[in-house]
């Protein structure tokens, strides 16, 4: 079966999110999106081979529809004149180099743009790897993966006297010590939903200054 590794987002270091495709001269449907954490190609004869090792994530949709955006549309701008002009003489300039041309641009944007992470994305990724042990969104993890990570950082947490209760722990973020502030900023990430939510932004606004 030939596969191939695209759609990647959300890259820090040399680790980022990407999905394995089925593919035939392109992407043709997704196998399953990754966390890759080690990446590298090896010379085999004449041919590249690509090794990579990670953990399963729930497919990433993100990722999937740029996995075959940043294929398609590259495949697609150099065909169209082709396809569309198929059988008449080509000279001078065309109306039809027009198609190409915008999906040349489509297709730069599509490659440069989404999927990239901010400076700030980047520190936040930090403090989760510190406290989580992955550089990852918890939201992109499998829901008993990032129940685990939360469970030990309650654990930490606990340890530390720092509040489980969300409306609690957002009074006590100012009163928190600054080496602690991450913890509460990695565990509320990874509690989720709307309180906790307001715990990470106060937290990290605090950590931030810090």
């Amino acid at each position: 079966m030939f596969t191939m590794l695209l759609g990647q987002i959300e890259a820090i270091d040399d680790m980022h999110v990407s999905t394995r495709f089925f593919s035939f001269i392109g992407p043709i449907f997704p196998l399953g999106t990754m966390f890759i954490t080690n990446e590298r190609f090896e010379r085999r004869g004449n041919r590249s081979v690509h090794h990579y090792d990670g953990r399963p994530l729930p497919l990433s949709m993100k990722s999937v529809i740029l996995g075959y955006l940043r294929v398609w549309l590259l495949i697609g701008a150099v065909a169209w004149p082709f396809i569309s002009m198929w059988g008449e003489s080509i000279g001078g300039w065309r109306n039809e180099y027009i198609v190409s041309i915008a999906l040349l641009v489509i297709w730069l944007f599509v490659v440069i743009v989404p999927g990239r992470l901010s400076e700030e994305q980047r520190r936040q990724l930090r403090v989760l790897e510190q406290f989580a042990g992955l550089p990852i969104n918890p939201v992109r993890l499998a829901s008993f993966d990032r129940e685990n990570r939360r469970e030990v950082m309650a654990g930490r947490m606990k340890e530390a006297s720092l509040s489980l209760d969300p409306a609690e722990a957002l009074r006590g973020v100012e009163s928190v010590e600054k080496s602690q502030l991450g913890l509460v900023y990695a565990y509320a990430r990874y509690a989720g939903g709307p309180a906790w939510g307001a715990v990470a932004d106060a937290s990290w606004k605090r950590l931030h200054v810090a």
